[in-house]
């Protein structure tokens, strides 16, 4: 079960997600239409759910999508995490932490008050190793 906190940060990102709602698998369904969801099993803190809405939002987000969804997904991130990333940000959101591909990395992101620079890094290491 979810805690107090947890509820309550479910609550604040309904705000942003009309559509949400969380279904008999403890799913938190952001966008049914676009199977945008992750599972809420797991859950125990606020970071928690920023590593789950990093990993599986941002590709709604980046330009693999039509544009018609694209901004206003883009806009409902940005409103929960705090953020303004735009559409190349989120790309590079997207291609480095999307998906849980990198959950160690999403953590220090998530820690560091979302700072580019570290994907940035990230991504030059790997591209040069």
């Amino acid at each position: 079960m979810i805690n107090e906190e947890m509820a309550r940060i479910i609550d604040e990102i309904g705000k942003y997600f009309p559509e949400a709602f969380i279904n008999l698998n403890f799913e938190l369904v952001l966008e049914f239409g676009s199977n945008t969801y992750f599972s809420l099993i797991d859950i125990k803190t606020k970071q928690d759910i920023e590593r789950k809405m990093l990993s599986y939002v941002s590709r709604r987000c980046c330009g693999r999508v039509g544009v018609c969804r694209q901004n206003p997904m883009l806009r409902s991130l940005n409103s929960v995490l705090g953020t303004d990333f735009d559409e190349e940000q989120i790309e590079l959101i997207y291609k480095y932490l999307g998906n849980g591909r990198n959950d160690a990395l999403c953590v220090e992101f998530i820690k560091s008050g979302y700072d580019l620079k570290l994907i940035e890094e990230y991504k030059k290491r790997k591209t040069e190793g």
